[in-house]
């Protein structure tokens, strides 16, 4: 009987480790990475000092020119955080930096205005987007008079 006991302990503790391998490296595995069609896409993106457009693939702007926490992406020439998304100016037509838009911002709470009401907090809606004027010409980038 001592050897069954011997055996089945062996065989049991095989079983636990298994198990704790297997989930070891489910949870390790990461995320799924995105499709390489994905990263293969070329984008477009603007040096914000010299105003020179730059075509890179997805997964480099993503990997080697990836974003600092400005979201300015790495110029691919220089080196320095320069590069940003970029969009057509409605005024001439030739490429721009497009403008940076920031998120919302929590507003204080509202006062309560009876007795058994409470405070309720509220976002602040983004103010819309001002009248960007167009680097090149100078005029209204949104085609705005």
């Amino acid at each position: 009987m001592g050897r069954k006991k011997i055996v089945l302990a062996a065989v049991l503790l095989v079983v636990i480790v298994v198990g704790v391998v297997i989930t070891v490296k489910r949870t390790t595995s990461g995320s799924p990475q995105p499709p390489a069609w994905l990263m293969d896409q070329k984008i477009d993106r603007i040096d914000l000092k010299t105003l020179e457009v730059m075509t890179e693939r997805f997964g480099d702007w993503q990997g080697k020119y990836a974003p600092d926490k400005s979201c300015h992406y790495k110029s691919p020439k220089t080196g320095e955080y320069t590069m940003v998304d970029v969009m057509t100016c409605m005024a001439c037509g030739r490429p721009i930096p497009a403008p940076e838009m920031r998120p919302p911002q929590m507003q204080p709470p509202i006062e309560p205005q009876g007795k058994d009401k409470h405070p309720i907090g509220a976002l602040d809606t983004p103010p819309p987007p001002p009248d960007y004027k167009c680097p090149r010409c100078g005029k209204s980038a949104f085609g705005r008079r």
